[in-house]
């Protein structure tokens, strides 16, 4: 998985057809995450919280192998994958979690990243993020990237 992504990289999730997702969120799109590419055991991101429910499921030792989530987007819609990503969507891949990763088509990808409302949120391990009032009702993944709120180095003048 690394050598096929940038040091960071935005990842689309959704609820994975699994006896653990609430039947609700099944298939539907969740959020947007922005990875790192560095590798880290999960647990040393993991709330004590996530690491006692791993542990009463019996899951410590699995998907240990992972890379930080530095910055998260939600969304409040309720949207199917199958719908919104046609092209790039396989539901036999929906039965893994964290196992399947595709690119989205350059359509999907350009209404994901500019015409989908998103709400930035908290990561457990990084700083808190400010959200407005008026960022309530959600804005574009782009808004949130643009140089004066990048992620990544901006140049230009400052003002």
């Amino acid at each position: 998985m690394f050598s096929k992504i940038g040091d960071r990289q935005l990842v689309c999730i959704y609820g994975a057809a699994s006896p653990e997702t609430d039947s609700k969120i099944v298939h539907h799109l969740m959020g947007v995450l922005e990875v790192e590419r560095t590798a880290i055991d999960s647990w040393d991101k993991m709330s004590e919280t996530a690491k006692q429910q791993n542990i009463r499921l019996g899951r410590q030792d699995k998907w240990r192998n992972a890379m930080p989530v530095r910055h998260a987007w939600r969304t409040s819609h309720t949207l199917d994958v199958k719908q919104v990503f046609p092209e790039s969507y396989d539901p036999s891949n929906g039965r893994y979690i964290a196992r399947f990763g595709t690119w989205l088509a350059s359509e999907e990808a350009r209404w994901l990243l500019e015409e989908f409302p998103f709400v930035e949120t908290n990561v457990y391990g990084e700083p808190p993020v400010q959200v407005d009032e008026d960022a309530a009702a959600g804005a574009s993944i782009a808004s949130f990237l643009k140089p004066s709120k990048g992620i990544f180095g901006a140049f230009g003048d400052r003002s």
